[in-house]
């Protein structure tokens, strides 16, 4: 079990979440694709929670700082370690539906603090959306997103959960799943959409649960390959991702897809990095 976390709701919260969630500071909400269908870019209607995408923790003026992004060198395209006793200052969205974000400083990989999401038990049909998005300037030909990552849960028996996203453009994305959508054979998986084609990889190996895991997303369009690690160790390649071009590559991180029946949720996220090999 869990301890609880920082500045999160208490469990007896969890009876009126649904009903409630406009007063957990919502924002609007970026709705989950249904299977097969694309996944919508909300960048319409979000409303920006911060104008800082891609700042350090830390200004310029004072003495040096430490910590795991002011060790980053080369300075990445975007890095947050959630030290700085703000969860979303080098977002441009929060996004919380029956669910809350908030720092966690119980547990983390660089002190003092953590990213966690809790999601409220679910029902057929409902849907859970708790995460941070953010987006870089540029058009790299490869992109590596690297964080870290802690589940409540990695084995379901129903619905559906995706943690991370990367769109290299608005048309082209890729999706980390614990347990994707697929109605014959759920698994754990990468999924591509370019457009109206979609290729669903089966990953081999889930993170652990409840155990830190270093989980790296590394795309290269010019090559038309894509690899995920697990704590240094690959666990997936792939030569077969659709080449195109990257147009300010955007991620989120956290609770991103979420669908009914399924269980109350926990993940906790540390130390975001996403750089231009």
């Amino acid at each position: 079990m869990y301890a609880p976390c920082v500045r999160l709701f208490s469990a007896l919260a969890w009876l009126g979440l649904v009903l409630a969630s406009a007063a957990c500071g919502t924002t609007n909400e970026e709705q989950p694709p249904a299977h097969d269908a694309g996944i919508e870019d909300a960048s319409a209607t979000d409303a920006s929670t911060t104008e800082d995408v891609g700042v350090p923790d830390a200004g310029s003026d004072g003495p040096p700082l430490t910590g795991f992004c002011n060790t980053q060198s080369p300075k990445p395209a975007f890095c947050d370690d959630f030290d700085d006793d703000d969860v979303d200052d080098d977002w441009t969205i929060l996004t919380q539906s029956n669910g809350i974000g908030a720092l966690n400083e119980t547990s983390a990989t660089s002190t003092p603090a953590s990213f966690t999401v809790q999601t409220a038990e679910l029902v057929k049909d409902q849907t859970a959306n708790v995460h941070l998005r953010a987006s870089m300037k540029g058009k790299p030909t490869r992109i590596r997103f690297a964080f870290n990552a802690q589940f409540s849960e990695v084995s379901f028996t129903d619905g559906a959960i995706a943690y991370a996203t990367l769109d290299v453009s608005s048309t082209h994305y890729f999706t980390l799943y614990l347990r994707d959508q697929d109605p014959d054979a759920p698994a754990t998986t990468l999924e591509e959409i370019n457009g109206a084609t979609t290729n669903r990889y089966v990953l081999p190996k889930t993170p652990l649960k409840a155990t830190w895991t270093r989980i790296v997303l590394d795309v290269d369009l010019a090559a038309g390959s894509a690899t995920v690690s697990y704590n240094n160790e690959k666990v997936f390649e792939t030569s077969a991702i659709v080449k195109t071009p990257s147009d300010e590559p955007t991620i989120r991180l956290g609770a991103v897809y979420t669908f009914g029946p399924f269980p109350e949720w926990e993940g906790r996220f540390d130390d975001v990095v996403v750089s231009f090999p």
